[in-house]
C-alpha cells in the first residue's frame, strides 16, 4: 500500500486558503478495481471481521466424560484398521533391489505389473485364444482329463511356494485371493468367480477354495461354498493373466493333438496285414546274420519271435505309408471331416515329408567332411605353439612332473596336531603352512 498523498503545503504562519481546489484524501491499492460494482464505502470496509473472530477463537477445554473407560462388548474380536484381510502378493519380477541409472527401479516396477494385472481379464484373453470356457463342459467334452496336459514350466512359482504366501512374518494365515472356475451343475455354463485358496493337497493336486461371491439367485445365492480345483481352473492374484491363458491354451491344443494322434494310431494298427508285402528271405538271413555279431548266439524259438515282430513292425509301415497316401489325396467332389482331422498328422509322416519336398535319407550314416590339408596345418599348429622343439616338450614334462609330486608329498594346509589348539594359535599355523607352500611353489 502507498503513502497517502496530501495537499501541497503553505509557507509557515499564512492563512490556509478556504477553496474547493483542495485534494481529498485517498488510498492507492492495486486490490480495489472500480469496474466491480462495489461502492466506496464496501471497498474501504477491508474484510470481514468474521476471519478475525476465528481466528482468535480459543478452544473449548474437554470435559471429564471424554476421559471416561469406553466398555468393550465381551466376545468382540479386537480390529486392526491397518492390517489387510490377504496377504500382498506381488508380481514375480527378475529386478535387482539396487537402482541403477538408467533403469526402471524394482518398486516402479512392480507397481506397473500389478495394475497391467488388474486391467487384463482372464475370459476375454481366453476367448482370443479360442478357448470359451463359458460354454457348457468345455473342457469335459473329451474322455481325456484336462490336467494330465498342463505344462508347469508357465508356472513361476510351486504350489508350495503359492501356499508359502499365506502365512505373514506374524504366522498368522491369511487365504490367498485368486480367481476360480466356477460351473454351474445344471448348464455346465461357467465363468470366473473370485475366490481364496486355503489349502494344496499333494495327493491329488488340487487346490481347496472358498468362493466369494455368492452363486446365482437361480441356483440358490449360497455363499462361502468350497470346492477343491486344479491348477488350470485358478488363477492367483499376483499372476500374470497372459501367461495363465496362454497356459489353458497349451493344454486344450495337446490334448487336441493327443486324440487326433490316437485316432491315427488306432487306424493304422487295425489295418490288415495278410496282402501286405513281407521281408525277403535275404532280408531274413541278413538280420540273423546281424544279431549274431551283437553277442550270444540265439535259440530258434527266440529267433522265431525276433522275426514275427519285424515282420509285424514292417506290415505296419506299409499300412501306413497307404493311409498316409490316402489323406493326402485331395477330392474336390466331397469332403470327409476325418480325413481332415488326421491330415496334419500324414503331412508329417514319411510320405508328407517326401511330397513336401524335403531332402531325402542319407544312404550312409556318415558325415560328408571336405577335403582338408591336415599334414599343413598340422605343422602350422606345431611351429606356431613350439611343440615342435626338444626344450619345449621337456620344459612341460618338467613341470607336470613337480607338479604331481608336490601334490603328493606336501600339502597346503597344516593338520598334524598333537595337543588341542586355540583358535589363534590354529590360525598362525595356517598362515605357515601356506606361506612354506607357496615358497616351495616359487
Amino acid at each position: 500500500m502507498a503513502r497517502p498523498v496530501s495537499a501541497p503545503k503553505t509557507p509557515r504562519g499564512a492563512p490556509r486558503p478556504r477553496s474547493a481546489a483542495l485534494r481529498q484524501r485517498a488510498i492507492f491499492s492495486e486490490v480495489l478495481i472500480p469496474d466491480e460494482g462495489q461502492s466506496k464505502a464496501q471497498r474501504l470496509a477491508g474484510p470481514p471481521r468474521t476471519r478475525e473472530v476465528r481466528s482468535t477463537r480459543e478452544a473449548r477445554p474437554l470435559s471429564a466424560g471424554s476421559y471416561s473407560q469406553r466398555k468393550r462388548v465381551a466376545g468382540m474380536p479386537l480390529l486392526k484398521a491397518s492390517e489387510p484381510l490377504h496377504p500382498s502378493m506381488e508380481p514375480k519380477v527378475m529386478e535387482s533391489h539396487r537402482t541403477f541409472a538408467g533403469r526402471c527401479p524394482r518398486r516402479l516396477r512392480i507397481e506397473r505389473l500389478r495394475k497391467k494385472y488388474a486391467s487384463l481379464d482372464v475370459q476375454k484373453l481366453l476367448v482370443e485364444r479360442d478357448v470359451d470356457v463359458s460354454q457348457p463342459w468345455y473342457e469335459d467334452k473329451s474322455p481325456l482329463p484336462l490336467e494330465a496336459f498342463d505344462d508347469t514350466e508357465y508356472d513361476l512359482r510351486t504350489p508350495e511356494e503359492w501356499m508359502d504366501f499365506c502365512h505373514d512374518p506374524s504366522g498368522q494365515f491369511k487365504p490367498l485371493p485368486a480367481l476360480a472356475l466356477w460351473r454351474d451343475p445344471d448348464s455346465g455354463a461357467g465363468y470366473w468367480r473370485r475366490a481364496m485358496v486355503l489349502h494344496y493337497h499333494a495327493t491329488v493336486k488340487k487346490f481347496e477354495i472358498q468362493y466369494e461371491d455368492p452363486e446365482p439367485v437361480g441356483n440358490g445365492g449360497r455363499r462361502g461354498m468350497v470346492d477343491h480345483l486344479p491348477r488350470l481352473r485358478v488363477m492367483f492374484r499376483g499372476e500374470d493373466p497372459e501367461v495363465f491363458a496362454n497356459r489353458v491354451e497349451h493344454a486344450y491344443k495337446s490334448r487336441r493333438r493327443a486324440e487326433i494322434l490316437l485316432r491315427y494310431n488306432f487306424f493304422v494298427d487295425n489295418m490288415p496285414t495278410d496282402d501286405v508285402q513281407q521281408l525277403s528271405t535275404d532280408q531274413i538271413a541278413w538280420l540273423k546274420d546281424a544279431t549274431k555279431t551283437c553277442g550270444p548266439e540265439t535259440s530258434n524259438t527266440e529267433w522265431d519271435f525276433i522275426v514275427q515282430e519285424v515282420q509285424l513292425d514292417f506290415g505296419r509301415a506299409m499300412n501306413r505309408i497307404t493311409f498316409d497316401t490316402h489323406l493326402l489325396e485331395e477330392d474336390t467332389k466331397k469332403s470327409d471331416p476325418l480325413q481332415e482331422l488326421l491330415r496334419p498328422v500324414a503331412e508329417q509322416g514319411p510320405v508328407g515329408v517326401a511330397a513336401a519336398g524335403a531332402a531325402p535319407a542319407p544312404w550312409r550314416g556318415r558325415v560328408a567332411i571336405p577335403k582338408h590339408p591336415f599334414q599343413a596345418t598340422f605343422a602350422n599348429l606345431c611351429w606356431r605353439t613350439l611343440r615342435v622343439r626338444s626344450e619345449v616338450v621337456l620344459a612341460l614334462q618338467g613341470i607336470k612332473g613337480e607338479s604331481e609330486r608336490r601334490l603328493q608329498q606336501e600339502t597346503i594346509f597344516s593338520t598334524d596336531f598333537s595337543r588341542p589348539l586355540r583358535l589363534d594359535e590354529f590360525r598362525q599355523n595356517l598362515r605357515s603352512s601356506c606361506a612354506e607352500a607357496a615358497l616351495s611353489l616359487k
